[in-house]
């Protein structure tokens, strides 16, 4: 395995540097942080590569609009060859098994989702959707496939503001078709999440989603509910 240029390491609330190669860097005394990422296992070195990894979008922002800061430019400076591939992978063959299951639609696009929950009928909210550029209150919770989670609008306890527009493609298509009020989950393949770039320093290349997401109250003009 080889690392290309210098990589930044945050560690115990302060940040170093690290360069050269991953044979130097594991030859020399350096953070045990640094140590700990190199010689783990790439899923490892993607979720543990940062000792803030879980602040990253910093409780405000939908993890579909995090740019990562200096996590994002960390783990985009790694030349961990062999993990987008092996990820696509992993990916791949999730998708192919999740699309079988009960319950579980896959759209054209790529994306699947299985509805967990709807209003109550009289409740009449659920048959309206948001168009691409209503704002929508929206509770969300992300996880890698290995169920580690990135980021939770649930545990902040209370849910974020944005439009389909605003979002990563998975979310603008999942959100179109989703009614007030209801709870959806979605997986979402890396062409419709962030690619082959990652995100921040839990989410590596290539990677598939799981996001759990509730439509709390559409703001503005809606559609009929496809």
């Amino acid at each position: 395995m080889t690392i290309a240029s210098s990589f930044r390491l945050a560690s115990r609330g302060h940040s170093s540097v690290c360069g050269a190669s991953a044979t130097n860097c594991l030859n020399r005394s350096v953070t045990s942080g640094c140590h700990a990422a190199l010689s783990s296992s790439y899923n490892q070195q993607y979720r543990g590569f940062l000792a803030t990894a879980r602040s990253g979008s910093g409780g405000a922002t939908p993890p579909c609009r995090a740019s990562g800061g200096i996590m994002g430019s960390a783990l985009s400076m790694l030349g961990l060859r062999d993990a987008p591939s092996r990820n696509a992978e992993l990916g791949k063959k999730f998708l192919e098994e999740n699309k079988t299951k009960p319950g579980v639609v896959a759209l054209p696009s790529g994306l699947q989702y299985k509805v967990l929950s709807t209003p109550a009928a009289e409740a009449g909210a659920s048959n309206r959707s948001p168009t691409w550029s209503t704002p929508c209150d929206c509770h969300y919770e992300g996880k890698l496939l290995d169920g580690t989670m990135f980021d939770s609008s649930y545990e902040r306890g209370a849910p974020t503001t944005f439009a389909p527009n605003q979002v990563i493609k998975g979310w603008t298509e999942a959100m179109q078709l989703m009614g007030e009020g209801e709870e959806w989950e979605l997986y979402i393949p890396p062409e419709l999440a962030y690619g082959s770039r990652g995100a921040g320093s839990l989410i590596g290349p290539d990677s598939t989603l799981i996001f759990r997401m509730k439509i709390v109250r559409i703001r503005g003009p809606t559609n009929p509910k496809p």
